[in-house]
């Protein structure tokens, strides 16, 4: 639709005839049937005396026309550069936000998809043995190098039964690593605590979920760009 026909449904909806439009904008009926038909161009009053006049807004005019009629013929209205600067600025704005929702889409999908590849959620626990009390002045890993120094078989045989007998042993698991050693004051002396084994959970579930969500934001980006590369090409 172009101006002129905009013009003249808005005066048909108001059952106005031309001349009493003319009349009411103060120009020759001959000047409006001209406007109507399209072969002229309302100047900045009229056209401000028409939104006037039939309680419209630029924007509610600029709706209906044809995007190619408003840049070649209607710049010159100063009401219509007015309402396509401030719809240019929102349009500016909305895609400065796409843009902003596309890139964090983009940062967090890669950075979930690298959590949930790598398999980021997962927990490591370490059991630690003590093979029984050391008592004070001893070495701290006596129940490891008990045999070192005793030469003779009696006094190696005694020693072993010796320390059999204070074997009892304890296990602690720890999700923290406590180095390959680590001592405890007990009653009676302290224990050594080596470590024995550690083994690593792999929590699948939240890490398989990290990959879809990644997966899920990395796709929303690219729909993003384009919604908005379209919104460009029309604006």
């Amino acid at each position: 639709m172009k101006i002129g026909e905009k013009i003249k449904q808005l005066r048909q909806s108001h059952n106005m005839t031309q001349p009493a439009l003319s009349e009411a904008l103060g120009i020759e009926q001959s000047y409006l049937s001209k406007i109507e038909n399209n072969k002229a161009i309302p100047s900045s009053d009229i056209f401000d005396q028409i939104l006037l006049l039939f309680n419209v807004t630029s924007e509610q005019v600029l709706k209906d026309l044809n995007a190619r009629h408003i840049k070649q013929d209607l710049m010159q209205i100063m009401a219509l550069q007015q309402a396509i600067g401030a719809q240019q600025t929102m349009l500016l704005a909305n895609r400065q936000r796409f843009l902003i929702l596309a890139g964090a889409c983009f940062t967090f999908g890669i950075a979930l998809m690298a959590i949930g590849f790598l398999n980021a959620f997962t927990t490591t626990y370490y059991t630690y043995q003590s093979m029984g009390i050391v008592l004070p002045g001893e070495s701290k890993e006596v129940f490891k190098n008990w045999s070192k120094g005793v030469r003779e078989v009696s006094k190696s045989l005694d020693k072993r039964t010796e320390m059999y007998n204070r074997r009892n042993e304890v296990l602690e698991t720890h999700n923290d690593y406590r180095g390959d050693l680590y001592f405890v004051e007990v009653e009676g002396g302290s224990r050594t605590f080596r470590l024995e084994k550690q083994k690593t959970v792999y929590f699948n579930n939240w890490n398989n979920a990290a990959k879809v969500m990644g997966i899920v934001l990395f796709s929303l980006c690219f729909f993003l760009l384009y919604v908005e590369r379209r919104a460009a090409k029309i604006s």
